[in-house]
């Protein structure tokens, strides 16, 4: 949720890939293969299992995984791409690189609309065939011949490609037109590519670049330097970007979605209360005697309380009432006043008022108490418990 990270209470072996489509966790667990879930709290469903026992150690992967329109899971191994049929998980090879000796090498999986199923990879671009039930090379060469580390399909039908020589390049399909955007140095090889609205968030092993569509202009916002980024995707609500190093996880803010406003005190303060009028103004009292607000137009106020420490705020109409250690005060058309309760002085600890028009009032010690708020008389017999009700506990707020 941003704030604390929950374990799964099974899942306690490495993942070596991980997707989530329509909420359901798909992943590559060392121990027991390709599984999925579909609730955190729930045991994984394992659509393939590792087989250590067989002839070959090549076939115990399951990287680079996707999930197409047909909810079939899409895979590769070292040397075969694979898909799942949905519910029986049936499992289908089909050979891609005899030779490879490599693990996890990036392969992009992707859909086009009308459901063609690509593969975007370091020996070119591939198309899945349905009736041949074969992977056949793209039909444009200067394409399929390029060696790809990362690529990203749009809904306008654009392919995004970035190429282990540097290279990035965007591809328009309906147009069979080739753009080159980008030319990165050798050792900045982008191996993902993510939408973040109009613009493109591109990886390479030790950095992040965003790709603004429609200018065509780069910028560096992450430098991870030393560290190696082995993943990283965006907040869709937030926008914040998660990246997870060899050194851990890191959360990078994007548009400063947290700003820091200092208050122009020349004193050293602590803010103990902060309520807002419907004018949209901020008041906060601070754990001195002064209280701010801090209007739309971005503009600062202070009010001093004579003699006394601020304890609290709180809102009734447009005004704001301020609880203190040296009564009560009432900040109204922007002038700071005090309220004299008849035949009541004390320190407060917070102060309200409820819909009837009655001020309620919570000492710093002692029985809360009710005012007519016109007369600022108080009410004997408002509150019917007897004294011996209210002693032994010590009263900390009040709400209506």
């Amino acid at each position: 949720d941003g704030y604390r990270f929950e374990n799964h209470r099974t899942v306690k072996s490495n993942i070596y890939n991980l997707l989530v489509k329509n909420n359901i966790i798909y992943f590559y667990d060392s121990q027991n293969g390709l599984c999925y879930i579909d609730n955190f709290a729930e045991k994984p469903t394992v659509i393939s299992p590792n087989n250590y026992r067989d002839s070959t150690p090549n076939n115990d992967h399951y990287d680079n995984i996707f999930v197409d329109s047909r909810n079939r899971v899409w895979c590769s191994d070292v040397n075969d791409i694979k898909f799942f049929e949905p519910k029986t998980f049936q499992k289908n090879n089909i050979e891609f690189d005899k030779f490879n000796t490599e693990n996890n090498k990036p392969i992009t999986i992707l859909e086009t609309k009308n459901s063609e199923i690509w593969f975007a990879s370091y020996k070119g671009l591939f198309v899945w065939n349905e009736k041949s039930k074969s992977i056949q090379p793209y039909y444009n060469s200067k394409i399929n011949n390029l060696k790809i580390s990362s690529a990203f399909l749009s809904k306008n039908s654009e392919l995004y490609l970035a190429t282990y020589e540097g290279d990035f390049l965007k591809y328009d399909i309906l147009k069979n037109i080739i753009t080159p955007l980008l030319k990165f140095l050798p050792n900045e090889i982008i191996t993902r590519i993510q939408p973040d609205n109009n613009f493109l968030l591109l990886k390479y092993k030790s950095g992040i670049y965003r790709f603004d569509v429609s200018s065509n202009k780069s910028e560096l916002i992450y430098d991870a330097e030393n560290l190696k980024i082995n993943d990283v995707t965006i907040d869709s609500v937030t926008k914040n970007y998660w990246v997870a190093t060899n050194r851990g996880l890191i959360q990078v803010n994007n548009n400063s979605n947290i700003e820091n406003i200092k208050i122009p005190t020349k004193n050293l303060a602590t803010c103990v209360s902060i309520v807002q009028n419907n004018k949209e103004t901020i008041f906060l009292a601070l754990d001195n005697n002064e209280v701010w607000s801090y209007d739309k137009n971005q503009v600062w106020k202070k009010f001093v309380v004579p003699s006394g420490t601020c304890k609290n705020l709180s809102v009734y109409e447009n005004k704001i009432l301020v609880a203190t250690s040296n009564g009560l005060f009432l900040i109204e058309n922007e002038t700071l006043t005090a309220l004299k309760l008849i035949n009541y002085t004390t320190s407060f600890k917070k102060c309200i008022v409820d819909s009837k028009g009655n001020l309620w009032v919570l000492p710093e010690n002692g029985i809360p108490a009710v005012f007519d708020l016109k007369t600022l008389v108080k009410s004997q017999t408002y509150v019917k418990n007897s004294n011996s009700f209210w002693t032994g506990n010590s009263w900390n707020d009040i709400l209506c």
